[in-house]
């Protein structure tokens, strides 16, 4: 894992920050990824400040399209949109060194979560870019292969194309994208470019979605898991939003998801904000086959034992004592009439709880 946003060394760009900025950066970065957001922000943060009484301004430029990441995650597009001006308002001032293509990409993902794609297409239009009834894109760099800031103009010109499939339904311009999301996951993956490789499978997910395509769909998730899961990848796949969190949420439950640690997928969905989160919990709300349902925190920890936690793993995931872990495994077991966690998950699998 490099840092640059979604992996890339800002140092190696001319007229870059001090190495000690870039470091902290680099961290910070790191942890963006791995879903840590508050130590990323704390790593971000102090890169700000080194790199400002410097005289650079990619690293205040960087915390603020985080801090704009972040909120749109959560939802907030109104303090996402707040947070991205403020990177704009550096930009005005102090032309970023090695960030810009960063800056676009927030700029057109804020405009078209706010239902502004005209404004999003007349950013890229600059760059090449065309979108009236068919996709034109230019061409990839021939010597240097898809670096990490030229693919994000890419992915953001298949956002723009999926934004108007998921609005307008299927056309040509959805089957271009498609088409584009295919030649540059070959490209990534050709360039080992992880990040990229990942945010095209999520996107021609999605695209496979809207098409009706599911089993195609359910692969490039599964392919974006097997990919993020080594490096601790998280942040790329949260922020794609309800749509693919919907998707992994159905292999979850179908059991297709068992390859994966216990501990990652903890992390990842733990990552989500809770209106997503709760996708993984909506059999709480189900009616039980049981003459004493589960409450909704025995559930959890359920759950929790289903995907191989300890006790003491459950009580540090929840924040709650060990002591309490056990009363509440206790109480599992005698609503479910069974006496061990073998027997508790499987017969929580018969009944459909998990």
């Amino acid at each position: 894992m490099i840092w640059r946003w979604r992996g890339w060394r800002w140092w190696n760009v001319p007229g870059s920050p001090p190495i000690a900025a870039a470091v902290m950066g680099e961290a910070g970065g790191a942890l963006l990824e791995w879903g840590r957001l508050d130590e990323a922000l704390a790593h971000l943060t102090h890169a700000a400040q080194v790199s400002m009484l410097s005289g650079y301004s990619d690293s205040d430029v960087f915390l603020y399209l985080t801090r704009s990441r972040i909120a749109g995650m959560a939802g907030d597009i109104e303090e996402a949109d707040r947070w991205l001006q403020a990177a704009l308002d550096v930009v005005q001032t102090f032309a970023p060194v090695a960030i810009r293509e960063e800056v676009l990409t927030q700029q057109i993902g804020v405009l078209l979560a706010q239902d502004q794609p005209e404004a999003a297409e007349a950013i890229l239009s600059a760059e090449g870019f065309r979108f009236f009834g068919r996709l034109v894109a230019p061409d990839f760099p021939a010597e240097q292969g898809i670096g990490r800031p030229v693919a994000e103009l890419y992915l953001s010109a298949l956002r723009i194309v999926l934004y108007h499939a998921r609005t307008g339904g299927w056309s040509p311009l959805s089957q271009d994208g498609l088409e584009l999301a295919g030649r540059l996951l070959a490209a990534a993956r050709e360039n080992h470019t992880v990040s990229t490789i990942l945010e095209s499978l999520l996107i021609r997910a999605q695209l496979w979605a809207v098409r009706g395509d599911s089993a195609a769909a359910e692969a490039d998730i599964l392919a974006a898991l097997q990919q993020a899961e080594p490096e601790g990848y998280v942040t790329i796949i949260v922020e794609a939003g309800e749509p693919v969190a919907r998707l992994l949420v159905g292999l979850w439950r179908e059991g297709r998801l068992e390859s994966l640690s216990p501990d990652y997928m903890a992390r990842l969905r733990a990552a989500y904000p809770a209106h997503l989160r709760s996708l993984w919990d909506e059999t709480a709300g189900a009616p039980q086959p049981l003459v004493e349902p589960l409450s909704a925190r025995e559930l959890e920890i359920l759950h929790l034992i289903g995907e191989g936690y300890s006790n003491q793993a459950i009580a540090g995931q929840l924040v709650i004592t060990l002591h309490t872990v056990k009363k509440h495994t206790s109480n599992i077991y005698g609503k479910l009439g069974v006496g061990s966690r073998t027997q508790a998950v499987a017969r929580a699998r018969e009944l459909g709880l998990i």
